[in-house]
């Protein structure tokens, strides 16, 4: 049973579609567009417009992150977040060390910056020997999940072992919409609007704690970068709004339809989400058990990883009706609220015709 129905979605015609991980299909509800395309047209209503989107769209990520909806940002994507925060951090802490994996992040370039960087494997252990090998100022860079196997990282055991060690934590769960997973004091969260929460392409957002320090630069680049505010304002702000995309604003359209696409999660909640998504991935992981193909080890993942068969191996799945992620090695399937059983069942026997 669906956790939300198909028919919310615009999804490829005659073809199961287990690819949440990788980007989330439009709604089928083309509302928002046009409201927009609307109010963009109008003058005073257009900024009131506006200023309702980034309050509804704060307040929604608040609601689902449990955090005060002053501690939301909007970024152009999950990279340009976490650099929105990475480079203010380390301009208050420089000759630091950043801890990460290797395949996160591969093309960060922090011109300027004096850091080392401690390479981890994608692992808890690995994780927890770096944090607790740093012996100065550091901050942690990870994933909810490892993209190329869908394992899980203890992200409360991490960012527990990096508080007592005075260390910061930025977390991408743009591929893991955890309910247990909360702002905290050393740990800021971004995600990328297109993944799990279903919004388009061009948009992200970013939390911060109060606590969370940053703004180490002085002058003009303190000051908040939107651009819908009177020219004799232009002012700190001390809420996490000062990290909004500038260059002309945020992405209205792709706020708007950002705002309908969380409120329909909101509707269900992070929690069936989570559960619903689990739920599937545990079966399909056990049906494909059963097949010739090695699977890649899990924990209560919301994707399946396996090796890669043969080359091209995405495209013929596609050929035979099934959209999934495949590439450096490795498939990947990941069940969404608008999956099924039935959906891990035809998925499982169209690999089972690819492989025999």
């Amino acid at each position: 049973m669906e956790l939300i129905g198909k028919q919310h979605y615009v999804l490829p015609e005659g073809k199961i579609y287990l690819n949440w991980a990788a980007s989330c299909p439009a709604l089928a509800d083309t509302s928002a567009f046009f409201e927009y395309r609307k109010m963009k047209s109008l003058n005073r209503e257009k900024n009131a417009y506006y200023d309702f989107l980034d309050d509804e769209v704060r307040s929604l990520v608040g609601r689902l992150f449990q955090c005060e909806s002053s501690r939301v940002f909007i970024a152009a994507n999950a990279t340009s977040a976490l650099l929105d925060v990475l480079d203010r951090w380390l301009l208050r802490h420089p000759n630091s060390t950043i801890i990460k994996t290797r395949q996160s992040y591969p093309s960060l370039v922090l011109a300027g910056q004096a850091v080392q960087t401690h390479w981890v494997h994608a692992t808890d252990a690995g994780y927890l020997e770096a944090i607790a090998a740093c012996s100065g100022t550091g901050i942690v860079l990870i994933e909810g999940c490892d993209y190329l196997s869908g394992r899980r990282y203890d992200i409360n055991a991490i960012q527990a072992a990096a508080a007592s060690k005075g260390l910061s934590v930025i977390l991408d769960a743009s591929q893991w919409p955890a309910p247990n997973l909360h702002l905290q004091e050393n740990m800021a969260i971004i995600f990328a609007g297109h993944k799990w929460a279903g919004g388009p392409n061009g948009i992200a957002i970013g939390m911060i704690p109060e606590s969370f320090p940053l703004d180490g630069r002085s002058g003009t680049e303190s000051l908040n970068r939107g651009w819908r505010l009177p020219l004799d304002t232009f002012s700190f702000k001390p809420t996490a709004a000062r990290l909004d995309a500038g260059g002309g604003g945020n992405p209205y359209l792709n706020l708007a339809l950002l705002h309908q696409s969380l409120s329909l999660l909101a509707s269900v909640g992070r929690a069936a989400v989570e559960n619903h998504v689990v739920e599937l991935a545990t079966s399909l992981r056990s049906k494909l058990s059963h097949l010739n193909v090695q699977l890649l080890p899990a924990n209560r993942a919301s994707m399946v990883c396996f090796q890669m068969p043969f080359a091209d191996f995405g495209s013929a799945a596609e050929d035979h009706g099934l959209i999934l992620t495949s590439g450096l090695g490795r498939v990947r399937l990941s069940p969404a609220p608008f999956s099924s059983e039935k959906d891990v069942d035809d998925a499982v026997a169209i690999i089972e015709r690819m492989i025999s």
